[in-house]
């Protein structure tokens, strides 16, 4: 049986469309953050017998007292949200934790010549900008494997990368388009660290306008006839 909770929404009163959902105590302080594909679908999850939640859901929902949504028009939208708000409102059910276990995070190695973007758990990196915490290291994968489509930063490790430079060979992910191959040099260091910044910009919620900057960027790499640069923006585009 579904545990029945006084500020559960009705089932018809949420919308399937993407967007990022928020849980608030009686004080109308924000308990968590979180985003979805279909925001009646995740949502219906918190609702189910408290018994069948992991220990740290159920502790959050039975102290929540409302939950509200917004809705957004694509899953980027929604994972620029979701940042953005756990960065403003440092949400207790987000990011601190009972025990001492080390959450994953994901990670931009700005410092770097070809910065890489990565999954880890050791915040004492230098030169790295950080997003997250996640939970879950498996969401945090597939966020990334999504942001690469629209971002093809370099997530190699340093030995795969100087591989791919001594046979001019790249790996799969350059062919997939998840990766847009500074290795073999079908960018240069700067366009490379330039995909790199909007990456970053995107996560901290800096540019809304990321896909009008970019659609500017192709016409105007169309204009000067590079059009395998433009062929990459179009379906960076397309992505998000």
């Amino acid at each position: 049986m579904a545990n029945e909770l006084s500020f559960r929404p009705k089932t018809s009163e949420i919308p399937t469309r993407p967007g990022v959902y928020r849980f608030y105590d009686a004080k109308r302080r924000i308990l968590y953050v979180g985003k979805a594909k279909n925001l009646r679908a995740r949502l219906q999850s918190y609702f189910a017998p408290f018994d069948s939640l992991h220990e740290r859901t159920r502790r959050m929902v039975q102290t929540a007292v409302d939950v509200d949504w917004t809705i957004v028009k694509t899953e980027f939208e929604a994972l620029q949200l979701e940042f953005t708000w756990i960065k403003e409102f440092n949400p207790p059910f987000n990011i601190r934790f009972k025990d001492d276990k080390s959450y994953p995070y994901l990670a931009v190695s700005m410092s770097d010549k070809y910065p890489r973007v990565f999954v880890t758990r050791n915040r004492e990196l230098k030169g790295v900008k950080y997003f997250g915490p996640y939970t879950q290291a498996w969401a945090l994968r597939q966020t990334l494997d999504t942001l690469l489509k629209a971002f093809p930063v370099r997530s190699c490790s340093s030995g795969v990368f100087q591989t791919a430079r001594r046979s001019n060979r790249p790996c799969l992910l350059a062919d997939i388009g998840k990766c847009s191959a500074p290795c073999v040099s079908r960018v240069t260091d700067q366009e490379h660290l330039g995909v790199a910044k909007e990456l970053v910009n995107f996560m901290n919620g800096m540019d809304p306008r990321q896909i009008e900057i970019l659609r500017d960027k192709m016409i105007l790499a169309s204009q000067n006839e590079n059009f395998e640069l433009a062929a990459r923006l179009r379906d960076n585009i397309d992505a998000l």
